[in-house]
């Protein structure tokens, strides 16, 4: 599977953030910034993201890895990470639920 795009909606720093990858032009992406502009957090909130993934695939009672209530950004009641994923033709297609 290729990572195509994450979005962070009210999640530390970041309030609305899409990141796109492009493997065709760019294979490698470098997250450059300052210290404590949330470099940190963009990988530990993508980490739970893809951890979460694969432990619903296997059974739909786990929930993965859970955001801890302090990455909620202050005065917001969620969070949001959105996950946009490419599936090799060779893996087939994954099974979709309205659940």
């Amino acid at each position: 599977m290729q990572l195509e795009s994450i979005q962070f909606k009210h999640i530390a720093l970041f309030h609305d953030l899409k990141i796109q990858f492009q493997y065709e032009k760019q294979p490698i992406t470098l997250i450059l910034g300052e210290q404590a502009t949330g470099k940190s957090m963009l990988l530990k909130h993508t980490y739970h993201a893809l951890t979460w993934f694969p432990a619903r695939f296997k059974d739909l009672r786990s929930p993965g890895i859970v955001m801890p209530d302090q990455d909620i950004t202050q005065s917001r009641l969620q969070s949001k990470i959105e996950v946009t994923l490419q599936v090799p033709a060779e893996i087939g297609s994954l099974p979709e639920s309205t659940s």
